[in-house]
């Protein structure tokens, strides 16, 4: 039996409520509690809380008043150095990756889950004659570039973007022109983390 409220006169069975509930004053629910529908409360006191599908808790409220969440998706590394011009760029190096599939040559970032996702890459470039664009695709097509003059450098190329995406598309980096010399780490960069 469960006691809803200030006072004792509301038990509810194991079991579920049906219909519209509306209780004035404190409310403590122990054990785990399913709720469905529109909630309105003005506070609510819980040690965590999770999807009703998933086995482990999705947001945990700590007794210090932090909040710990699940790891997001996020990943982070290196665009290869070397010269070669019109065409994808290789990944050096994968840093940190949380959930995405990732192949290193030619270099693409896969997503696992429809949202937005911000975007961020740049690479140190010696231009030689000829203007170099280093491009953000998002499923080959371009999103964004970054724009060196030729007889430049070395400058730092590159963007950032908001990519909104669906599962399995795909995010690659491409080189248009041909550069005197390209830098790889730590002189080069891509990142991408879901928004939500």
């Amino acid at each position: 039996m469960s006691y809803i409220g200030n006072s004792p006169d509301f038990q509810v069975a194991e079991g579920n409520v049906a219909g519209n509930l509306s209780v004035s004053g404190n409310v403590t629910i122990t054990g785990d509690t399913n709720i469905s529908g529109d909630t309105t409360a003005g506070l609510i006191k819980a040690s965590n809380i999770k999807h009703a599908s998933s086995s482990t808790n999705n947001i945990v409220f700590n007794s210090d008043g932090t909040i710990s969440q699940p790891s997001k998706l996020c990943a982070f590394g290196h665009l290869d150095s070397g010269s070669s011009g019109n065409s994808i760029r290789n990944f050096q190096a994968v840093d940190y990756n949380n959930g995405f599939t990732i192949t290193t040559s030619p270099g693409r970032i896969t997503v696992p889950q429809d949202g937005a996702y911000l975007i961020t890459f740049s690479q140190l470039i010696d231009t030689g004659t000829a203007g170099v664009y280093l491009h953000c695709r998002h499923n080959g097509a371009t999103v964004v570039y970054g724009y060196l003059y030729g007889n430049l450098g070395p400058f730092d190329c590159g963007s950032q973007c908001i990519v909104d995406m669906s599962a399995s598309d795909y995010i690659d980096f491409y080189m248009a022109n041909s550069p005197t010399t390209t830098w790889g780490a730590p002189h080069s960069q891509w990142s991408i983390a879901f928004l939500g």
